[in-house]
């Protein structure tokens, strides 16, 4: 290895290295090509695939594109800057190697013995010329080096000045800081090292008052090691819970302080956020339960950063064990002792959560929400949680339940309650339901497993009439995210609570538990009062309402393609029962409240309620055999999409389009048009289902019949396109079955059966005032 070059020598460079530099980053920069031409390929391939995943993947595929564009280009560049290095020293080398050989020859000649002047004159004299001019040649040969250490010193400038493009503004004061941690080359990047620099900057940071350099030298280390889980489970081990609290409060703090840095404080937490979902994803659960109880020893005004750290359940979930770990501190602290784990100031990890999510943020003061949220992230642990045998029964009626009518009843009697008594709006208990109803062996996934379809039923009973019974749990305390999980453990169990609530099959007269249908099913036990009063407050907000428009399509789409397969008109008759009869529940209970527009953006509800039917499109529809197609679940074949209100744009002219689209026109003078508009409106429903059907199916039998179009009851009186849809279906079934056939007023009939069913579940929830107290349901 060449010695660093200095002003007398210029020449010394490692010419080796910086060629295998440079033919290493063109390696790079191939490669980076070469990925770039294959997701072109990739895309023009899958052209054709459509959807919200198909969105999705060309969302990222462009965003990985333009990333390899730009890495690329930088390598290109960095090339380049090598490129011309090299070629400027190489030359350097060579001019600074013939002026260290003429000086040399010219050092050499004083070297020379001097001849006697007397016995030798001319040898005298030809010494002393040789002399004059050695002189004047070595001056010649330093002035030459001396412009080569110039030129050194301006080629490593530009080289530098090239180079330091990918590097960040304040990278002297990086290096300063990971200096002072014993981090000063290359070859200090060993693994005990890392650990041993991460450690101290980060008991730095956390002991407050560190340099802001040593916020951008965690942040370099933690970038180069977040998804090394060896390494990260080591650090934040070594760490301790209550130090890497205190490192989310005081980087929270830095931000705050400082609008400067906010950018740079989010960005570094959300680095420490992950390396601890990193770390901690495979501790077992003694480690993670010491590492939780040091968590809790930050006391309750750090509650914020506990809660920050739990927060990003899709990207950074925390480990398994550490989840459960977690939910049990809180648990201890708040059920047991009776000491509810809230926090009232604005603390560093509030300040990030607001950063990141904007008014969501505002959950990170109830450290419950997050850390529920995230335990629901691991579905048979969720389940186990809020089943133990010993404390399961007292855990659903303390966070579905007590918990809230004590906040109640403190802020009734005028307590001085604090303001952010329901930022988490239910959404760390309504995700961790619903992550218990995907437990294996349950309705979700099936098989066998934690649990059983009997003990997911009594579970999501006790669990909605604890919510429903709660004084609390009203729209205005429930968020946008948690209407949405709420609405899918009603989806869970659509097709058992149609059958047993909505139409009343089934063993009646129970007040809790669950019940076993003639078919098998396992159904929660609930009232008819009971489900309105819960479809109505998950349903009050655009996300919860656009999870029940799916559940209902869905499962509407698939009893009528069966019935209508079957070509029975009996099977056809209660498809359609059961079709008016859950669409009228459904809407009815919304009329109860207005629906209210969630905060957040369109794409963030899109994608809550896109990765919640993900998990619902697999829930198994029972007594119904196989679907269409063969799969026995929900038909999703249409897209899905949020619309403004409660209804969900499917985008497509599915049959199930037309039945998830009356709520806006019931919301519009319910009271005063009930016998009149909605009827009607049912009415016009039920012949474009019909007549869609048959037109993808047999349009034989819509021959001469207009398709629907402009004013829809129009449509259906002139020209008596109401009796000739009737006649239509009547005629289908008769031909397979001579005899079979409907009533002639079955369009009317069906009409009517939504009518009573919508004004009696309508009076369930606006007269529902929760005066059935909840201890006395069990």
């Amino acid at each position: 290895m060449a010695e660093p070059w200095t002003d007398d020598n210029p020449g010394s460079v490692e010419l080796g290295c910086m060629t295998n530099a440079t033919s290493a980053l063109t390696t790079a920069s191939t490669s980076y090509w070469d990925a770039q031409e294959a997701l072109g390929a990739i895309a023009t391939s899958v052209a054709a695939w459509t959807g919200l995943a198909a969105d999705a993947w060309r969302e990222a595929n462009t965003a990985l594109a333009a990333d390899l564009t730009a890495s690329r280009d930088r390598i290109l560049e960095g090339k380049s800057a090598i490129s011309a290095y090299h070629s400027t020293t190489l030359s350097i080398s060579n001019r600074a190697a013939t002026a260290k050989g003429a000086l040399a020859d010219a050092l050499d000649v004083y070297t020379v013995a001097q001849p006697n002047q007397l016995t030798d004159p001319e040898g005298f004299e030809r010494w002393q010329n040789n002399r004059y001019m050695a002189q004047y040649q070595a001056q010649d040969a330093r002035d030459e080096i001396y412009r080569l250490a110039l030129e050194r010193a301006a080629a490593d400038d530009d080289a530098i000045r090239a180079l330091s493009a990918a590097l960040p503004d304040n990278w002297t004061d990086t290096v300063a800081a990971l200096a002072s941690v014993g981090i000063t080359g290359v070859g200090d990047l060993t693994r005990g090292l890392n650990k041993e620099a991460l450690l101290e900057l980060a008991q730095r940071i956390a002991a407050g008052g560190a340099d802001p350099a040593d916020y951008d030298a965690l942040a370099l280390m933690l970038g180069m090691y977040e998804n090394n889980e060896s390494v990260m489970s080591d650090f934040y081990l070594a760490l301790g819970g209550e130090d890497t609290v205190n490192l989310i409060e005081a980087i929270g703090d830095w931000g705050a302080n400082d609008p400067s840095v906010a950018a740079a404080a989010l960005a570094l937490a959300v680095l420490t956020r992950s390396g601890l979902s990193t770390g901690s994803r495979n501790w077992t659960q003694p480690v993670a339960d010491e590492f939780a109880d040091s968590m809790f020893d930050v006391g309750q005004d750090k509650g914020d950063s506990i809660a920050y750290l739990f927060s990003d359940v899709v990207d950074s979930p925390l480990g398994l064990t550490l989840a459960i770990a977690a939910a049990n501190e809180i648990d201890e602290f708040e059920r047991v002792n009776g000491f509810q784990w809230l926090m009232d100031e604005t603390g560093g990890g509030l300040w990030l959560g607001l950063q990141e999510f904007g008014n969501d943020g505002n959950r990170m003061s109830d450290a419950s929400g997050p850390i529920f949220s995230t335990l629901g992230q691991y579905p048979d642990a969720a389940f186990e949680w809020l089943t133990d045998g010993g404390t399961g029964d007292d855990r659903v009626d303390y966070w579905y339940h007590d918990r809230y009518d004590n906040m109640y009843w403190l802020d009734q009697n005028n307590a001085d309650i604090p303001w952010y008594i329901t930022h988490d709006g239910f959404q760390g208990v309504a995700d961790l339901w619903f992550g218990s109803q995907q437990a294996s062996g349950g309705p979700v996934n099936g098989g066998d497993g934690a649990a059983t379809p009997e003990d997911v039923a009594i579970l999501d009973g006790r669990i909605m009439r604890a919510l429903i019974t709660s004084e609390l749990f009203l729209p205005e305390n429930i968020s946008d995210a948690a209407s949405a999980s709420l609405a899918a453990g009603f989806v869970v169990n659509i097709a058992g609570l149609t059958e047993y609530t909505i139409m009343g099959n089934g063993p009646q007269g129970l007040l809790s538990g669950a019940t076993q249908l003639e078919n098998g099913e396992w159904v929660p036990v609930l009232t008819e009062k009971e489900l309105a009063v819960f479809l109505a407050r998950s349903g009050s907000h655009e996300s919860g309402a656009a999870v029940l428009s799916f559940g209902v399509s869905s499962y509407q789409e698939t009893l009528l393609n069966m019935a209508m397969s079957s070509g029975n008109t009996a099977d056809i008759d209660r498809a359609l029962d059961r079709m008016v009869a859950l669409q009228a529940a459904v809407e009815a209970a919304t009329q109860g409240q207005l629906i209210e527009n969630a905060e957040g953006s369109d794409a963030d509800r899109e994608a809550a309620v896109s990765a919640i039917t993900l998990v619902l499109g697999a829930v198994p529809v029972p007594m119904l055999g196989d679907a269409v197609g063969g799969a026995a679940g929900f038909v999703l074949s249409w897209a899905q999409g949020v619309a403004t209100g409660a209804v969900l744009d499917m985008g497509s002219t599915a049959v199930s389009d037309l039945w998830a689209s009356q709520t806006e026109q019931a919301l519009a003078q319910f009271d005063e048009n009930r016998e009149g508009t909605l009827q009607d409106s049912i009415r016009t429903t039920i012949a474009q289902s019909i007549y869609q059907y048959f037109s993808e199916v047999d349009p034989s039998y819509i021959a001469g019949i207009d398709p629907p179009s402009g004013d829809l009851l129009d449509w259906y009186n002139s020209d008596g396109t109401g009796a000739a849809l009737q006649d239509a279906l009547e005629a289908w079934t008769n031909s397979g079955q001579p005899d079979s056939a409907f009533d002639d007023n079955i369009i009317d009939t069906l009409a009517q059966q939504y009518d009573d069913k919508l004004g009696n579940w309508a009076d369930h929830v606006v007269k529902y005032d929760g005066v059935v107290k909840y201890e006395d349901q069990w």
